[in-house]
């Protein structure tokens, strides 16, 4: 996997989702007494630049946690809903149409919002609830897959039912489908979000931490339907199985186990929207993309502490991670990327294999070399032919011989210059 592309926010960030366009964040230090504001920003992603950009923010006044988004929301037709008043029944509701509303959700100290972002309006608060409900602090509260709960839960130990409601006015008889779509999407700027208290399930064990849903969570809510704004001691069958489903995030710790490093402990999962990979985030501020059959695709150091937010873009093909060390990090996941890394990988070490490989060839050919020419030796030796060692032995010898004459002969032919005696004048003895 490519090293991320890191960017950098003015406060440690604490939560981030993602729509797969938008990116939200939340973060902060305490407040203005403390030098650091609380946020909760929405931001882009830059192509050119690898970074995310700041397009807008919203007044959240807290830390906004546990930040997920739903596409959509469950919407109960008129009629069916007067008819389950008049009859006073709790059996299924089998019509139910889907409405895009692209919503964020997340809690803080103890109340639980909804927020929307699109490119007209910005980042918007839709929504504050369970102010009224909730004593101790909150940790966690999260969509259905179907949008049509947020499962709530925190230090009271409570585990709160919500079901979110979508204010729609109802299209004309007469009008066409597709008329009907487009002002269904025209209507999107005027809805009106609020939601319902669907149940209350007292936990046994400690703090709730995290909380999810099983994909039949409509089914808890034609149960449940009945009760709204009232808390219900004894749940049905169908609102105490959905809301049982949320200790389904024990699959959480089994995918940790497998993907999990046992030094760092896993802080963050994300799933891509068409299901194919799985990312983890580890304590240790590295990250871990998976296929859908849990085999590992690549793996980075993306930040210092541990990370504290994951979500995809662009189909899958980014992922973004967050840290409290005030980094957002994007990891390119597209498998062009991860072929390419593979591929440079796989060619760096077939290269160093060809070099060792040569290097082996070279050195065992001149061990063979040396072994052979001792072979020689060693048998011309016992065989008694010296014909070769005598040989070289006797040019060794003239070739000395030949350096002593040559010395000797330069040293003769120095000596008659410096010995020869000067030559003596007549005398006028000499004629006598």
């Amino acid at each position: 996997m490519p090293a991320p592309v890191v960017s950098y926010l003015n406060y440690p960030i604490y939560s981030a989702a993602s729509d797969g366009t938008f990116i939200v964040t939340s973060g902060g230090g305490g407040g203005k007494d403390y030098g650091i504001e609380d946020k909760l920003e929405a931001h882009t992603y830059n192509p050119e630049t690898q970074k995310i950009v700041t397009i807008d923010a919203a007044a959240a006044g807290c830390v906004v946690d546990s930040i997920n988004y739903n596409s959509t929301v469950g919407l109960l037709n008129q009629q069916q809903q007067q008819q389950q008043q008049q009859n006073g029944l709790n059996e299924q509701i089998f019509c139910c149409m889907r409405l895009q509303v692209n919503l964020f959700c997340g809690c803080s100290d103890r109340e639980c919002l909804i927020m929307k972002v699109d490119d007209s309006n910005g980042l918007q608060i839709l929504h504050r609830f369970g102010t009224e409900q909730t004593k101790k602090r909150l940790i966690v509260a999260r969509f259905s897959p179907s949008g049509e709960y947020i499962i709530s839960g925190g230090e009271d130990k409570i585990l709160r039912v919500w079901r979110v409601i979508v204010e729609q006015p109802q299209a004309k008889e007469t009008a066409a489908s597709q008329q009907q779509q487009l002002q269904l999407q025209q209507q999107q700027q005027q809805q009106e979000v609020r939601t319902e208290l669907v149940s209350e399930i007292q936990a046994s064990i400690g703090d709730i931490r995290d909380v999810t849903m099983s994909d039949d969570s409509h089914l808890g809510a034609e149960a449940a339907a009945a009760s709204s704004n009232k808390k219900v001691d004894e749940p049905p069958p169908a609102a105490s199985a959905a809301a049982a489903a949320a200790a389904a995030a024990a699959k959480l710790v089994e995918v940790c186990s497998i993907c999990c490093d046992s030094s760092s402990p896993c802080c963050q999962l994300a799933l891509s929207a068409d299901h194919q990979r799985v990312a983890i985030g580890l304590a240790n501020g590295s990250c871990k993309v998976f296929d859908r059959r849990l085999k590992l695709l690549g793996k980075q150091a993306a930040h210092e502490l541990p990370v504290t937010g994951l979500c995809f873009l662009q189909d899958g093909q980014l992922l973004v991670s967050t840290s409290a060390d005030y980094s957002v990090a994007i990891l390119d996941t597209s498998p062009r990327k991860l072929l390419r890394c593979s591929s440079c990988c796989c060619c760096s070490f077939l290269v160093l294999l060809l070099f060792l490989a040569a290097g082996f060839v070279l050195l065992q050919h001149m061990l063979y070399v040396g072994q052979q020419q001792m072979l020689l030796r060693q048998q011309a030796l016992t065989s008694g032919n010296l014909e070769a060692t005598l040989g070289d032995i006797l040019a060794e010898r003239l070739q000395q011989q030949q350096q002593q004459q040559q010395q000797q002969q330069q040293q003769q032919q120095q000596q008659p210059y410096k010995e020869q005696p000067k030559p003596r004048g007549k005398s006028p003895h000499d004629e006598l």
